[in-house]
């Protein structure tokens, strides 16, 4: 088998900006969750996006998350603080990228909460007009 052949300096320097827009977009959500910013919990979503909620509540559209976190801002998810820890993202094509993000509960100090569970989060983003945009979301409750 044929080792494969490292990327053209243009596409690893474009990967690297696509990296790095990625990781910003969830460092986004992180500070959204943590200051409870609807705006910014829903800026990087697509205007078609789909997100299953860990109870399995399905949402659809940009609009539909921005009511959904301005009520839950101000219900459940009211002085919720998480740190996230993401994976190295998949790129499935230069376009498409999977990534899974691990929220683990802390305090407003940023100091860790213990708890019997976690949430895993998996994101589908893709690169339209050269912004990437959550195209769709998926929680896990999964035990600690």
């Amino acid at each position: 088998m044929t080792p494969p052949l490292p990327n053209p300096p243009e596409t690893a320097a474009a990967q690297q900006a696509d990296l790095t827009s990625i990781r910003a977009i969830v460092t986004d959500l992180e500070t959204a969750l943590n200051t409870a910013d609807t705006e910014l919990m829903s800026t990087h979503f697509a205007a078609n996006a789909i997100v299953i909620e860990a109870t399995g509540t399905v949402l659809s559209g940009r609009a539909a998350l921005r009511e959904r976190y301005q009520r839950g801002f101000a219900a459940e998810l009211r002085g919720m603080h998480a740190r996230y820890t993401l994976t190295e993202p998949i790129f499935v094509r230069p376009d498409v990228a999977l990534v899974y993000q691990r929220a683990h509960a802390v305090d407003a100090a940023g100091e860790p909460l213990e708890l019997d569970h976690t949430m895993i989060t998996s994101y589908v983003l893709v690169n339209e007009e050269g912004r990437w945009w959550i195209r769709a979301r998926q929680d896990t409750l999964a035990s600690t």
